[in-house]
């Protein structure tokens, strides 16, 4: 299923028992936010673009579980962003709430993107990924399985340790 606007009038899309492949692009602001829930199997949700906030619910009930993906890989513009346990704001994008997914997965830009990692689900295995800029990670505090990747550019990952003046830089 793709979701694009600019005149769709969305509220809400439920999946059904299969696995089900949602792709949200171009989607206008809108004072209603846009509810994305999945059904049973193994589910994919790529975000590419939205003005409209998101609340998206995975399932977590397949064989290899529902993932939840923000792919900023082809913006050119520098952005910063957030991630907590259950939301990430910023990148470009309106507020995207989550929650009950097995696996999630943030694609930074080709600007010199900042991200911050507030928090992670303690279910949810969360990947970020470097764009082609220089980005810079800061992380702090992980509950979950973290990975942070650069990739082209000049990355930093900074891990925030609380009571700690000196920070580690990797």
């Amino acid at each position: 299923l793709n979701i694009s606007g600019p005149t769709l009038p969305l509220t809400q899309v439920s999946g059904g028992t299969g696995s089900d492949l949602v792709t949200v692009s171009n989607l206008p602001a809108s004072a209603v936010q846009a509810i994305i829930s999945l059904g049973t199997g193994d589910d994919r949700v790529t975000v590419l673009d939205t003005q409209r906030a998101l609340n998206v619910r995975g399932g977590n009930d397949g064989s290899n579980g529902d993932e939840l993906i923000i792919d900023r890989s082809t913006d050119i513009v520098s952005r910063g962003g957030a991630l907590s346990a259950t939301q990430i704001t910023g990148l470009g994008l309106s507020t995207i709430n989550y929650d009950s997914f097995s696996k999630l997965t943030i694609r930074l830009g080709l600007g010199f993107d900042q991200f911050t990692i507030q928090n992670t689900s303690a279910t949810t295995d969360t990947t970020i990924e470097g764009g082609g800029g220089d980005d810079t990670v800061k992380i702090q505090h992980v509950s979950g399985e973290t990975i942070v990747n650069g990739n082209a550019g000049f990355d930093t990952a900074t891990v925030l340790i609380p009571g700690n003046p000196n920070q580690v830089a990797l």
